[in-house]
């Protein structure tokens, strides 16, 4: 499984220089309040210019064997999306949705504000690197950060 994720990942990165794509890398670190320890969670959030985008790689990342449970959705018009997928979609910028730093948590949210539509994957840091170079197939037509 671990040799697939770093095949996965080599590709990931060969793909993201071949295009060209600007890394945009934020660490993103939450506080388990429980055991009072903090641990660092991979994420990637695609922000998307238009809903057939949101699609196309929503069936990418299906077709690359991304768990559908690590997908968060965020669109104006959530009826547009497949809900048998497993993905969670929301038509709502809820701030549980996104728990990251205030600051990116309100660019984010400008942007949704814009029209933009967010995708957001949670996971191993293997399969972010591989979902991010997914969303970052759709040249002009999406940005994506790393956190």
């Amino acid at each position: 499984m671990n040799e697939s994720l770093s095949l996965h990942r080599s590709i990931a990165s060969f793909m993201l220089g071949s295009l060209g794509v600007r890394e945009k890398e934020v660490s993103l670190v939450r506080a388990n309040v429980a055991t009072e320890t903090i641990r660092q969670i991979p994420c990637v959030v695609g922000v998307f210019y238009h809903h057939r985008d949101v699609k196309v790689a929503i069936a990418q990342l299906k077709d690359a064997g991304i768990p559908m449970g690590w997908i968060v959705a965020i669109a104006r018009d959530y009826r547009r999306y497949d809900r048998s997928l497993g993905i969670k979609i929301s038509d709502r910028f809820d701030e549980q949705l996104l728990d990251i730093a205030p600051g990116d948590r309100m660019f984010f949210y400008k942007c949704f504000k814009q029209g933009k539509s967010l995708v957001i994957v949670e996971g191993e840091e293997n399969a972010i690197r591989l979902a991010g170079a997914i969303m970052s197939r759709r040249r002009g037509h999406s940005e994506v950060w790393y956190m």
